[in-house]
């Protein structure tokens, strides 16, 4: 049965809560760490006692004693509704202390792998990495991760356990190396191709299935209010709903047709809110008819592709005083006119959660449950989260049926992991990247920007130490020598201003000037933004380029276009001073030609 058909008499009337984006790892709790074993190199088979892993063969159906599932294959190929059918089975043998723990992903302290290994043989759906838990030599990733995956194998689940990573690109990316260096969602924007955004998240996410990851909190899916912004910014593709829509479905697309798990966060939408759930609850003074028509778009279409999306912690007082996280009465909106998708929280340990818990009068793992969600990710205490689970299922208060729904939901979308490839997609890429730096690389004027030649002298400007290193060498590599006493190159970053600076896009000519490097604006030959580029609206120089990220594949573009070896193809997918959402270079006609 689904949880659509029990929630009104169970949930009537109720206000429960919702998240935004993982926060740092918690502790890893007690207990001693298992022993380490020696794992598999990049594109290995792991194997126990010759038997294919869970990591690389996600399920074999030979291998069940609780039915006779479908015979169609597991991996990114199986459709939604059959992994659910199909995981309902695998989970109906198990007590309510295991389904507990499978809906919990958790976090974890060190890089070896060890604590990850405790914690998914004690019985807990996944990990999460971050940072911290990255091995200072990358190659070890796929050790890590194999080893979690033969800890799922010897607690007797046939399915992958989830391995999660916030690898979105951009300024979110949890792994540098030896991962091909991608943009954020607002270059897909820029782009407007759904087919390229698609192969270059198929690329991402054969890279991170290499590295044994079979999950990734991406993409980005919420509709950015521009520079009143300040937490989203060139993570969102941009601020026409539809646009974002079209990018996020693309996105998540290619992640799943490489057979990693996409994660679409944040519902009901961050992009317009000037707080920080890390540290407390935002909320939303749109009406619900705003939400409908412009952030709740992208969402809708996600959950009607049957892609996994995440709660934010949001509260939207129109409809509840609680964050959408623990919010029945707004997580059911992804699931009406027949949509089920998986429903995963951001981080329970964010700050936002700690007031809206004591309001529910539940734990916040109960309230998240009770509210519709199914993968609880990164609560405070992860052994506690299921005590307090298993308590709430014993004492009534949470419907077991529920739990059984919310496990089968996380099982299902382990069942659509695709087979491990071979380390050697890790060295492709580059051609990807370069094709799509180019296409989202836009003018804000005349698309002749040709502002150099090979043997000119340029200084570049203003940004980071590693941003004009990176541009001075890819101008370097068309043939523009550095030096003083030629032409200049200015950095600007709309990303680190305050919110309430700018108004409809633009920005005071003093905040540009701070941007650029502290010279005054219009001292450039050529200006670049390597962020959102609303700083671009008060910079007078002739020519103007937004990069939307400081890849070196960006950054190449960047020195290719100066010199005229490429012409600019990105379309605005945001307001920048009078240049509007989807206006191209010279002629100022619209581009928004995304599949």
């Amino acid at each position: 049965m689904r949880w659509g058909h029990v929630v009104a008499p169970v949930l009537a009337g109720a206000l429960l809560v919702g998240c935004s984006g993982p926060g740092p790892a918690p502790s890893s709790g007690s207990g001693a760490p298992s022993s380490e074993a020696a794992g598999p190199t990049p594109g290995e088979t792991p194997s126990s006692s010759g038997s294919s892993s869970p990591s690389s063969s996600p399920h074999d159906p030979s291998s069940d004693s609780s039915g006779d599932p479908s015979p169609q294959a597991t991996g990114p190929d199986l459709a939604w509704d059959d992994a659910v059918a199909r995981a309902e089975e695998l989970v109906a043998d198990l007590d309510t202390r295991a389904l507990a723990g499978q809906v919990i992903v958790a976090g974890y302290e060190g890089s070896s792998g060890r604590n990850a290994d405790r914690l998914v043989g004690e019985g807990f759906g996944g990990v999460i990495l971050f940072d911290s838990n990255v091995p200072d030599d990358p190659a070890a990733l796929p050790r890590v991760t194999a080893q979690v995956q033969r800890a799922q194998e010897r607690s007797g689940r046939t399915w992958p356990a989830v391995v999660g990573v916030d690898q979105e690109g951009g300024p979110v990316r949890r792994i540098e190396e030896p991962v091909t260096p991608l943009p954020a969602a607002m270059a897909h924007g820029a782009a407007a191709d759904g087919e390229l955004s698609r192969e270059i998240a198929r690329l991402s996410g054969e890279q991170l299935r290499a590295l044994g990851f079979t999950m990734v909190f991406a993409p980005d899916a919420d509709v950015t209010a521009g520079p009143q912004d300040p937490t989203i910014g060139v993570r969102s593709p941009g601020a026409d709903p539809q646009r974002v829509a079209r990018v996020a479905t693309a996105l998540a697309e290619g992640y799943r047709a490489a057979g990693i798990v996409p994660v679409a966060k944040h519902f009901p939408g961050h992009g317009g809110l000037e707080s920080d759930s890390h540290h407390g609850l935002p909320s939303t003074d749109a009406t619900w008819q705003e939400l409908t028509e412009r952030d709740l778009v992208p969402f809708r279409a996600l959950a009607e592709h049957d892609l996994p999306v995440m709660t934010g912690h949001i509260a939207v007082p129109a409809v509840d005083r609680l964050p959408a996280s623990l919010s029945a009465a707004l997580l059911g909106h992804l699931r009406e006119d027949g949509a089920d998708p998986l429903v995963v929280t951001d981080a329970l340990n964010m700050g936002a959660l700690d007031t809206a818990e004591a309001t529910t009068g539940h734990d916040r793992s109960v309230a998240a449950l009770l509210a519709g969600a199914d993968l609880l990710l990164l609560p405070p205490d992860p052994q506690a989260a299921r005590a307090a689970v298993v308590e709430a299922v014993q004492d009534g208060t949470l419907p077991e049926e529920r739990l059984r729904e919310a496990a089968a939901h996380v099982v299902a979308a382990s069942l659509q992991v695709g087979e491990q490839p071979p380390a050697s997609v890790l060295d492709a890429g580059e051609d990807q990247a370069r094709r799509l730096a180019r296409a989202s690389l836009t003018s804000l004027g005349s698309c002749e920007v040709h502002a150099l030649d090979a043997g000119d002298r340029a200084r570049v400007v203003g940004g980071t130490a590693s941003q004009r290193a990176g541009l001075t060498a890819a101008l370097r590599q068309v043939g523009v020598r550095e030096g003083t006493g030629g032409a200049t190159v200015r950095l600007v970053d709309g990303g680190d201003y305050a919110a309430g600076e700018v108004e409809d896009g633009s920005m005071p000519e003093e905040a540009a000037s701070e941007r650029a490097g502290g010279s005054s604006a219009g001292s450039a030959d050529a200006a670049v933004a390597l962020d959102t580029p609303y700083a671009l609206a008060a910079v007078d120089a002739p020519v103007r380029l937004a990069a939307f990220g400081d890849t070196p594949a960006q950054l190449q573009a960047v020195a290719e276009a100066l010199v005229g070896r490429v012409t600019p193809a990105g379309t605005l997918p945001v307001d920048v001073g009078d240049r509007v959402t989807g206006t191209t270079c010279d002629t100022g006609g619209s581009g928004d030609g995304q599949d």
